[in-house]
């Protein structure tokens, strides 16, 4: 149970370190919680520092579920638990206590955690957020209509009822994520 216990709290932790935030800060001089009320995340290291900043961010923020499942495949923690970890990785990327609750979008890291703990569902959450991306040039929408039409194809694979409960537990953060960006952004006409 310690073990358990211990894998949550690593997990959380990972994944509530604000990484683009720091390289924003340190690589680039540029504060992103000073710009607009939306997400701390690539796609707004783009906006302030270009593509090549971007690229470097959205791998630092993958690797985040890497390191999490590393630390899942070394602590041999059983199935059920990998699964509940997720809403943890989420919560902990969406709203990281290190900068006061703000955070990226919780589609990267759980997206490259989904590759280690179910690749076919990984592989098929990565193609409908790339699909989306290209319709709506929107990483949010992107993020939240691939994990929203996995959660409705995983019936598919016949994958069992706690993944399904934890698909939807994951599309319902992102929606409350996204819902919060939107019910904070500042329009131009208010400025």
């Amino acid at each position: 149970m310690l073990t358990i216990l211990a894998f949550f709290f690593l997990a959380f932790l990972t994944a509530s370190l604000p990484l683009t935030y720091w390289l924003g800060k340190i690589k680039y001089q540029i504060l992103l919680s000073d710009y607009g009320p939306g997400s701390i995340g690539p796609s707004k290291l783009l906006r302030l520092a270009g593509s090549q900043a971007m690229i470097l961010s959205t791998f630092i923020e993958a690797g985040k579920g890497l390191i999490i499942a590393i630390l899942a495949y070394h602590s041999q923690i059983a199935e059920l638990y990998l699964w509940l970890v997720v809403p943890l990785i989420m919560v902990g990327h969406g709203w990281s206590p290190l900068l006061q609750g703000r955070g990226g979008n919780s589609w990267l890291p759980l997206g490259t955690y989904l590759f280690f703990l179910a690749p076919p569902l990984g592989q098929t959450a990565l193609a409908l957020a790339l699909s989306a991306l290209l319709l709506t040039r929107s990483p949010a929408i992107a993020a939240t209509s691939s994990i929203l039409l996995l959660s409705i194809l995983a019936p598919l694979w016949h994958v069992e009822g706690h993944m399904l409960a934890t698909l939807w537990t994951a599309t319902a953060i992102l929606f409350m994520q996204n819902w919060l960006v939107y019910n904070h952004r500042i329009y131009t006409s208010e400025i």
